[in-house]
């Protein structure tokens, strides 16, 4: 389901993302190394794959090196497929990786075609996790993108491959504070493209770590014309919901937060231009003032 422009400005998620990369070949495109590659390695040694990556039943070659590990944008990298650089074509195709790590992998995306993928995983600028795919179709390499995560990790939410398609990552949210949500990428027209929901959730944020610093509104449903009632002043509180839209007619920049208290009762907080919640009196009041333990980076 595609949400509105409105709504899908105020999440920061890595639709956003795959576009911003496809921009950044053309702002500081990777550097790339023209030399051959290198048995002995400078940073980190060369790492040699061996799989059918388009399907025509003969092995493909991957030859994948960091040349020059230093931990910021300029690291550059050197990536052959079949003796044949590929980097300088990804690049002008968006591929861009920040503190990547030392090796790739083989990935299936979707075990019903014949066809497997390479991942990429970088730390990013400032823990920016991600991880790129790219496609080998018999000819080039094709950028598909990339999400949020990286593979095998530990944290809330590792990239999963199910085989069937999609990938399982995450979607970063800007509305009242910066929080993940767990969400889907599937491939469409050649491209990751964020699966979008109407309402993004996550049950495991249900601390009860927040608490209203003033009166609020606590609506039943994300509807303005629902019953609401009034959460008092240190009233202990999860946040562990956003999405949904309001006021696009008045040109307002509206969304909902889910919050439940410590019986569990559910509310629907009112925001306005994602940093502001409605009061128990029908005002605004920015976040920070009106709940604590709010977190925000960036």
């Amino acid at each position: 389901m595609k949400s509105s422009a409105r709504f899908s400005s105020l999440f920061l998620a890595a639709a956003l993302l795959l576009a911003l990369t496809a921009c950044a070949a053309q702002e500081t495109p990777v550097e790339t190394d023209t030399a051959p590659l290198q048995e002995a390695p400078p940073a980190a040694a060369l790492q040699t794959l061996h799989a059918d990556l388009d399907g025509d039943g003969t092995e493909d070659v991957v030859e994948y090196q960091v040349l020059e590990s230093n931990g910021s944008v300029s690291a550059t990298l050197a990536l052959g497929i079949n003796g044949v650089s590929m980097a300088d074509s990804l690049a002008e195709q968006g591929f861009r990786l920040v503190n990547h790590h030392a090796q790739c992998r083989v990935v299936d995306l979707d075990e019903a075609d014949s066809t497997q993928e390479l991942a990429f995983l970088e730390d990013g600028a400032s823990a920016d996790y991600a991880t790129s795919f790219v496609r080998w179709d018999g000819s080039e390499a094709v950028y598909l993108g990339k999400v949020p995560g990286l593979i095998d990790d530990v944290g809330y939410f590792p990239v999963t491959i199910p085989g069937d398609g999609r990938i399982q990552s995450s979607i970063i949210c800007g509305i009242l504070q910066t929080w993940f949500f767990p969400a889907e990428y599937g491939l469409e027209d050649g491209r990751l493209q964020l699966t979008e929901q109407p309402f993004y959730t996550e049950p495991r944020y249900k601390t009860l770590d927040k608490e209203v610093l003033q009166g609020l509104r606590g609506y039943a449903q994300p509807d303005a014309a629902s019953d609401w009632s009034i959460l008092e002043a240190d009233t202990a509180l999860s946040l562990w919901g956003a999405g949904g839209s309001w006021g696009e007619e008045d040109g307002v920049l509206g969304a909902w937060v889910l919050a439940s208290d410590a019986d569990g009762t559910e509310y629907y907080l009112k925001i306005r231009d994602a940093v502001e919640v409605e009061t128990a009196a029908g005002g605004w009041l920015d976040g920070t003032a009106a709940l604590s333990g709010l977190a925000s980076y960036g």
